[in-house]
């Protein structure tokens, strides 16, 4: 019986797709531990943290999703077998289409290849290293890779509060640009105003034109829009000429813009459109160890959590309740294992 046990590991597997209105239920599945290939790392799971794609797949929401599946895409952990020299590293990843078109993170072991490996910044705690990496992997490849931005610029967030959001907030200040939060309702400005930002409230009677006050009566040199369709002609008319305007998102309900070619030509705009689902081991390791630096260098700041939001694996369901819920900016964690 122990040397079958030895054989085992617990997972989170999702079976069948839910309905929006049904309850979460995710109990443990016992799967096979994975064995140890050449060329294989095998990583103990320390934490998960879970994002919106990791909820709205639970819904069937991507069509390549494949059933059953172990969930989750991003993970911190420790190496546990592999290369001696390894052996006892913290590293931090995220999946691209891990726990969704193949198996995930939301168990107690993976394997890994050493080339992929992204060592976890040494001043982030195990357990909030895992709740980083999609969140920043996702504002990093939108307003680096995909959009060239620049010192100096300015940068509009929208939903800055929520987890790529406040990524992208911390990222644009690192690389010495200008960043202005999007929110909505007093708490949220209360929010940005104990963080020190410069933010506008959504809900304002002329949108455009308070988000060119909020720039000294300027355009915006980049728009990072994780809200769908919402406030697109409010954004367009607020962009610089060779500006860029990021979406990140397309729900069902936000999916169809009216957008008027001729003045994104005449201006040299551009739209651009980031699915971090399609990225790769090779190049989430590239975006990783560049924001490994950010953090070393005390220049990103962690997304939020609290221990009310940090949940064992035996209460993954209410964790993905809590996602589903709202969480009030918190990052949601599953806590697997102990370092």
């Amino acid at each position: 019986m122990n040397m079958l046990r030895k054989n085992i590991m617990n997972a989170i597997v999702l079976h069948s797709n839910f309905d929006h209105t049904s309850v979460i239920d995710l109990p443990i599945t016992q799967v096979e531990k994975p064995l140890v290939h050449d060329n294989e790392c095998l990583i103990k799971i320390i934490s998960c943290g879970i994002n919106q794609s990791d909820l709205i797949g639970l819904f069937g929401y991507f069509a390549t999703a494949k059933l059953p599946r172990i969930l989750g895409r991003d993970f911190s952990g420790v190496i546990v077998d592999g290369p001696a020299n390894l052996i006892g590293k913290r590293v931090w990843g995220t999946l691209g289409g891990g726990g969704i078109e193949v198996d995930g993170c939301q168990t107690e072991f993976i394997t890994y290849p050493p080339k992929y490996l992204c060592f976890a910044p040494h001043n982030l705690d195990a357990v909030f290293s895992g709740a980083q990496t999609l969140p920043y992997v996702t504002g990093y490849y939108s307003l680096i890779n995909r959009a060239h931005l620049i010192a100096g610029e300015t940068v509009l967030v929208s939903g800055a509060l929520g987890q790529v959001g406040f990524a992208a907030m911390s990222i644009a200040k690192w690389k010495n640009c200008h960043p202005i939060a999007l929110l909505q309702g007093k708490e949220q400005m209360n929010r940005a105003a104990k963080l020190g930002w410069t933010a506008i409230d959504s809900s304002d009677d002329n949108l455009a034109q308070a988000i060119l006050k909020a720039n000294n009566g300027k355009p915006i040199d980049v728009i990072f829009n994780s809200l769908g369709n919402i406030y697109y002609p409010e954004f367009l008319a607020c962009l610089a000429p060779f500006g860029r305007l990021i979406t990140i998102a397309a729900r069902n309900e936000s999916r169809i813009a009216n957008i008027n070619l001729f003045n994104l030509y005449r201006n040299n705009q551009d739209l651009i459109f980031t699915n971090s689902v399609a990225l790769n081991a090779e190049q989430n390791k590239q975006i990783l160890d560049e924001i490994k630096i950010g953090f070393e260098q005390n220049q990103l700041v962690a997304l939020p959590s609290h221990p009310d939001y940090i949940f064992n694996l035996e209460q993954t369901s209410a964790a993905y309740q809590a996602v589903k819920n709202g969480h009030h900016g918190m990052r949601v964690i599953l806590k697997i294992s102990n370092q």
